[in-house]
């Protein structure tokens, strides 16, 4: 194990309330984990829950971290709150085909950017499907090819029902 260095002495025995911030800025590769760690063996009565972007991030905190730690994704989280309701709903990998016939589009481009319109929607923090979830690649083709544009939020918001 690393020595623990002046810093990282004051952080691991900073003793917080609930509710209360401490907020920590190091480089990369400068023991911010090492010290998570530390301050939370300190504190074995004491429930943490750490929060990794990804899967591999996650894992590798679920090992280093004491029992009194839970590692979860953000996506995780998220799910667990709201996207537990939807997981019936939840289709994987479903093809522009499928949607074609599911809304009775004729052209594949059309069904392709509907599903990228939905998908945009979805990574967003966005109430409602608009316009903004249109891929500005859409917008391009249509114009190129002289064709008139769906309406794609219709079509997204149709979408999203039927998942």
């Amino acid at each position: 194990m690393m020595q623990i260095t002046r810093e990282q002495k004051k952080i691991i025995n900073a003793d917080l309330v609930p509710g209360e911030t401490l907020k920590i800025m190091a480089f990369a590769n400068t023991g911010k984990t090492t010290t998570l760690v530390e301050y939370t063996k300190k504190r074995s009565g004491m429930r943490f829950l750490y929060i990794a972007f990804n899967k591999s991030v996650q894992l590798e905190a679920a090992q280093k971290f004491p029992r009194n730690v839970t590692a979860r994704t953000t996506h995780a989280l998220a799910f667990r709150d709201k996207g537990f309701k939807y997981k019936d709903r939840l289709v994987k990998g479903f093809r522009a085909s499928q949607v074609m016939a599911a809304l009775g589009l004729e052209k594949y481009e059309d069904a392709r950017f509907t599903m990228d319109t939905l998908y945009n929607y979805l990574v967003s923090a966005d109430p409602k499907v608009s316009s903004r979830h249109i891929p500005i690649l859409a917008n391009g083709f249509y114009k190129k090819n002289k064709i008139a544009k769906p309406p794609l939020v219709d079509h997204a918001n149709c979408l999203g029902r039927l998942m």
